[in-house]
This record gives C-alpha cells, sequence and structure tokens, in this order.
C-alpha cells in the first residue's frame, strides 16, 4: 500500500502543500476533512457544533478507514485533520498502513497563516478563543505525542515544493 499521510498543526500546510505536491507529481490527493464534508454534506464546523467534537472523532476514524480500503494496494497522498492522529489508534493505523509525514510548523508561522485565511469559519476551535497563541501552543503540547511518531518530520519553514515533493515521491514509490 502506497498511502503517504500528511500530519500536523491545523494551518501547518498539509491541505495546501498535499494538493501542489499531488498535482505537481500526478497523484491521487485527499484531503480528509473535505472528504468528511463530502459524505456527511455538511461542513465540519457544523458536524462539531451539532454533534460535539466526540461525534466527530468517530467519523472522522470511520471516514480515515474507509479512505485506507478503497486505496488498498493504489497510490494517495492524503492530507489529515490536525487532530486526526490524536484520537483511536489513528497514529498507529497510519503508520502501519502507510507512511506517515509531520510536517512540523512553529507557533509565530500557525498564527500568521491562520491571520491570513479569509474564511476563519471552517475552523471550529476558533470560535470561542481569547487567546490564539495559548490556545495553539496547549494544542500541540498535547499533540506532540501523536504526531512524533510520523516517520518523517519536516520542518515548514524551511521546506520547500522541490524537497517536500521528493520525500513523498520516495515514500510512494518505495514502500
Amino acid at each position: 500500500m502506497s498511502i503517504v499521510f500528511l500530519i500536523g498543526m491545523p494551518a501547518s500546510g498539509k491541505s495546501y502543500w498535499g494538493e501542489k505536491v499531488a498535482h505537481k507529481n500526478n497523484l491521487p490527493f485527499i484531503d480528509l476533512d473535505n472528504y468528511i464534508e463530502e459524505q456527511e454534506k455538511t461542513t465540519i464546523s457544523a458536524l462539531f457544533s451539532i454533534f460535539g467534537e466526540d461525534v466527530f472523532r468517530e467519523k472522522e476514524n470511520k471516514y480515515l478507514k474507509e479512505i485506507i480500503l478503497n486505496f488498498k494496494n493504489k497510490k494517495l497522498l492524503l492530507a489529515c485533520g490536525g487532530g486526526s492522529p490524536c484520537f483511536y489508534d489513528n497514529i498507529e493505523l497510519m503508520n502501519r498502513v502507510g507512511t506517515v509525514i509531520y510536517l512540523k510548523i512553529n507557533l509565530a508561522t500557525i498564527i500568521i497563516n491562520i491571520s491570513k485565511e479569509d474564511n476563519k469559519s471552517k475552523r471550529p476551535f476558533l470560535q470561542n478563543i481569547v487567546s490564539l497563541e495559548s490556545f495553539f501552543e496547549n494544542q500541540l503540547q498535547k499533540r506532540k505525542y501523536f504526531y512524533e511518531q510520523a516517520k518523517y518530520i519536516v520542518e515548514v519553514e524551511k521546506m520547500t515544493l522541490g524537497s517536500l515533493g521528493k520525500l513523498v515521491n520516495l515514500c510512494i514509490n518505495h514502500l
């Protein structure tokens, strides 16, 4: 199975870079959050507000497994949601069936990237946040353990499209 999973904090560029790398290297690409929205016919924000995080995480796990089954023995670049690796046994599953790349980003860059976004309502966790810095610092501390189980850790601030593309190609073609 040649699935490469991109994981990392929100605004680390998993979707942005994943789409660019996939296009450049002629690979199928799925953004897990977009896939969930298509299947559920609603937004991630709506799922969070209507059902709560626990139900959302159940759906996320279900659709992650569905994508893995659908791409058994096929190539795929999959951008996961920021919390995806941290629930159920998702990180173990990803490591077992493919290669996980952690897009490691510093806190200042997260804040810059979030502040540039036109549609902040896409991110359900931002709705009632007083301090972005303390929120993301707390989230990173909670998630770091899971993220660091990735096979590869790439520092976003030092990464280029070419360098990420080479790594993804290596993972896709040499598993």
